[in-house]
C-alpha cells in the first residue's frame, strides 16, 4: 500500500499535471450573493410596485407609495420549500448530525438515530395578509403507478386542518395536501399538481382581472419555468413572480 509520503507525491505530481484541464463554477449561493446589490434590489423593489399597480393588486396614492387593500394581500402568496428526513443528516444517504450536543458532566453513549435514507419535502407559506397556507408533504415512493402508492393513514388523522378565508366568502377549514414520487421533491409534473390540487382551491374566485387576480411569489426550484404551465395560469389569472 506504501506510505503516506508517497502518496502525497503521487498527489502533488497529479495535481500539477491536471490543474490546467480543470474548471471551477460558482455555486448557486455565491452568484445570489455576488447578484445581491444595492441597484439590483432596488431595481427588483421597483418592479414590484410597477407590476402590483399594472395587475390591480394595489394603487399609488399622492405621494406615489403603493397602497395595497387587505382584500387583495390575501391574493399575494409566498411558499417554499424545505427537505425532512429521519436521520438527522442534510442529504439522501443515512447518517448521523455533525454535531451533537451534549452535558459534559454525564458519558457520551452516542445519539441513536435511523438511518433510513428516505426524505420527503414540505412545502408552506401564507399570504401577505398573513393567512397560512394548507401544508403540502411530498413523499417518497417506490410505486411506479397511481395504482400501488399507499400511506399511512397516521398522516391524515394527526394532521392539523388550517383556518383561512383566500379566496372565499367565509372562513374554513382545510387540509393538508400530499404527493408522491420516486426522490420525494418537487418536479414539473408534481409543482403543477401542487398548484392546481392545492393553491387554486384555496380561491374559487380566480379570474384574469384586475382584483380577482393571483400573485405567488416563487423561487427558481422545479417547475417554476414550466412554460406550459405559466401560461396555462396566466389565462386563470394566476401569475407567479419570481423572486
Amino acid at each position: 500500500y506504501g506510505h503516506a509520503e508517497d502518496w502525497d507525491k503521487l498527489f502533488k505530481r497529479m495535481q500539477n499535471s491536471t490543474a490546467s484541464s480543470l474548471r471551477r463554477q460558482k455555486s448557486t449561493d455565491a452568484r445570489r450573493i455576488q447578484w445581491t446589490t444595492g441597484k439590483n434590489l432596488n431595481r427588483w423593489f421597483d418592479n414590484w410596485e410597477e407590476d402590483l399597480v399594472e395587475l390591480g393588486f394595489g394603487t399609488r396614492d399622492k405621494t406615489g407609495a403603493v397602497y395595497i387593500p387587505l382584500e387583495q394581500l390575501s391574493r399575494i402568496g409566498n411558499f417554499d420549500e424545505t427537505c425532512i428526513n429521519l436521520d438527522g443528516s442534510n442529504t439522501q444517504r443515512g447518517g448521523r448530525p455533525d454535531v451533537v450536543m451534549y452535558d459534559p458532566r454525564f458519558p457520551v453513549v452516542g445519539l441513536a438515530t435511523s438511518k433510513s435514507s428516505l426524505t420527503s419535502t414540505l412545502i408552506t407559506g401564507s399570504t401577505a395578509a398573513g393567512e397560512v397556507f394548507p401544508p403540502h408533504i411530498q413523499f417518497q415512493s417506490k410505486a411506479k403507478n397511481n395504482d400501488t402508492e399507499k400511506i399511512n393513514v397516521s398522516v391524515i388523522k394527526y394532521a392539523q386542518r388550517v383556518k383561512g378565508k383566500f379566496g372565499c366568502a367565509e372562513v374554513r377549514l382545510w387540509p393538508i395536501t400530499f404527493g408522491m414520487n420516486e426522490k420525494g421533491g418537487m418536479d414539473n409534473e408534481e409543482f403543477e399538481k401542487y398548484i392546481r390540487g392545492a393553491i387554486l382551491p384555496l380561491f374559487p374566485d380566480v379570474e384574469d382581472k384586475p382584483g380577482y387576480r393571483i400573485l405567488l411569489k416563487v423561487d427558481s426550484g422545479p417547475g417554476r419555468s414550466n412554460l406550459k404551465l405559466l401560461v396555462a395560469l396566466r389565462l386563470l389569472g394566476v401569475y407567479l413572480y419570481p423572486c
